[in-house]
């Protein structure tokens, strides 16, 4: 069986697919995995980002940016 975390990232997947046949400029960043195993240590309730699960979403987002205008 597919979990719901599965099924929102391929309909992601497939919505960024489908709109690039019009724009090539939009991108899949696939962010699910940016707190690694220690999840719970980034956010308040095991969903909201804490303040350095914020950061660390910056700075993973940042990056992935910079991967793009170059």
């Amino acid at each position: 069986a597919v979990n719901r975390n599965d099924s929102n990232k391929n309909f992601m997947i497939d919505l960024v697919n489908k709109l690039r046949k019009t724009d090539p400029n939009i991108y899949f960043v696939d962010g699910y995995d940016v707190f690694g195993k220690d999840f719970y240590e980034y956010t308040v309730d095991g969903v909201h980002p804490n303040d350095l699960g914020a950061y660390k979403l910056a700075e993973f987002y940042l990056n992935e940016l910079l991967k793009y205008l170059k």
